[in-house]
C-alpha cells in the first residue's frame, strides 16, 4: 500500500515536472538599463545631452518605449524614444534636456522604460523600469546659451545590471519548486527502500 502511494506521488510529481518544464525553459524577457540614475547641474535655458543604454538580457525580442513624466516632456527629447531590442542587444538613447529659463532649482523626475514582448506562446509579457533623473538649475551665465555634451562615461556591461525582471523571478521560483519536488521524491523513495 505504501509503495502505491509513493509511486502515485512520484508519477504526479513527474507529470508536474513535464507540464512545468516547457514553462521554465520558455523564452524570457529581462530588461535593464545603465546608468541607474542621471544627475546633472546646468544653467537655465541651456541644453545638455546625457546617454542611457537600454539592454535586453532575455531571450525574447522586446519592443521598448521610453518617456518622462508629463510635466517634463517639454524639457526632454529622447532619441530614439521607441525601438526593438533583439536577444542580448543594447541601444544607446540620447536624452537631450533643455532647461527652462525659470522654475525650481532642483527638478526630480523619472525616465520610464517600458518593454513588451508577445513571443512566449502568444501571451504578452511586459516589463518596465524607471531611471531617476535629478536636474539642478543654476542662473545662466552672462554669455550666450551654450550647449554642453555630457556623456555619462558608461562602459557597456558584461553581465547583470542588478535589475531583475518579473519573468526571471517567476522562472527562479518555478525552478526552486521543481528542486523541492525532486528532493521530496528522493526522500520518499529512500524511506521506502529502508523499510
Amino acid at each position: 500500500m505504501e509503495l502505491k502511494k509513493t509511486l502515485a506521488i512520484a508519477l504526479v510529481t513527474l507529470l508536474l515536472i513535464t507540464v512545468m518544464a516547457p514553462c521554465c525553459s520558455c523564452s524570457s524577457m529581462a530588461l535593464g538599463a545603465k546608468p541607474k540614475s542621471l544627475t546633472e547641474t546646468m544653467a537655465r535655458s541651456s541644453t545638455t545631452t546625457l546617454n542611457v543604454y537600454v539592454i535586453n538580457y532575455g531571450t525574447d525580442s522586446i519592443d521598448c518605449t521610453l518617456y518622462v513624466d508629463e510635466a517634463y516632456k517639454p524639457w526632454v527629447k529622447l532619441d530614439p524614444s521607441s525601438f526593438t531590442l533583439d536577444k542580448s542587444e543594447n541601444r544607446k538613447v540620447n536624452v537631450t534636456i533643455t532647461a527652462p529659463p525659470e522654475g525650481e532649482d532642483i527638478n526630480d523626475f523619472d525616465l520610464s522604460i517600458m518593454g513588451s514582448s508577445a513571443e512566449s506562446n502568444g501571451i504578452p509579457l511586459n516589463a518596465g523600469l524607471k531611471i531617476p533623473v535629478s536636474i539642478s538649475l543654476t542662473n545662466p551665465p552672462d554669455s550666450p546659451t551654450e550647449i554642453n555634451d555630457s556623456p555619462t562615461g558608461i562602459n557597456l556591461p558584461d553581465g547583470e545590471d542588478g535589475n531583475t525582471s518579473f519573468t526571471e523571478i517567476l522562472v527562479n521560483i518555478a525552478l526552486l519548486l521543481l528542486i523541492i519536488c525532486l528532493l521530496l521524491i528522493i526522500v520518499l523513495l529512500w524511506k521506502h527502500i529502508q523499510r
